[in-house]
């Protein structure tokens, strides 16, 4: 009797841990160049991403106040968002202009059935309520998210949101390697 018991406790204690412990399969996304990358609430990781292709070597455009005309000529887009009140006020934006514009941008990326990839770094997050509303207004319309694993913003929200409207999520392990870690989860 205490086998069996004991036999239960171990599979539900470690059955779940299989699956968190797994390998995500490399080269999950397939990148078609070139691609435009703008941010969502003006945050420094944008530049962050831009720099991690660079290094790849990968042909991608940063514009942080990117508008939904700005699509022409690109295949793919990916938004990085973070909220940041400094970078808003250096870019001349009120945060209603920075949902409507980023709400644009979804709109005529769906209009012209492109593939929005929404990367979300959690770097700065400080619990600010606007950060959450971005988040908000993307997630739900992102072909593929990628998050940071120890990021401080609102997961379980992006795993809710992607569960239910069946978006694949990729996890980066490494902020401070970011171009390692796009190796892995992309196809050039």
């Amino acid at each position: 009797m205490v086998t069996k018991i004991f036999l239960v406790v171990a599979i539900i204690l470690f059955v779940p841990l299989m699956s968190i412990s797994a390998e995500e399969p490399e080269n999950e996304i397939l990148l078609h160049e070139p691609f435009l990358v703008t941010s969502a609430g003006q945050s420094l990781d944008a530049y962050l991403v831009k720099a991690a292709f660079d290094k790849l070597g990968v042909k991608s455009d940063l514009e942080t106040i990117a508008y939904a005309d700005d699509l022409e000529g690109f295949n793919q887009i990916i938004i990085v968002g973070g909220f940041s009140h400094k970078g808003i006020a250096s870019a001349g934006l009120s945060f209603l202009d920075e949902i409507e514009r980023v709400s644009q941008i979804l709109e005529k990326a769906e209009e012209i059935s492109m593939p929005i990839i929404f990367i979300y770094l959690g770097t700065f997050f400080l619990g600010d309520s606007r950060e959450v509303n971005l988040i908000e207004v993307i997630t739900p319309l992102a072909s593929q998210i990628i998050v940071y694993v120890e990021c401080s913003g609102p997961l379980s929200y992006i795993y809710e949101v992607a569960e239910k409207n069946d978006i694949p999520v990729s996890h980066i392990n490494d902020v401070n390697d970011l171009s390692e870690e796009f190796s892995r989860i992309f196809l050039f």
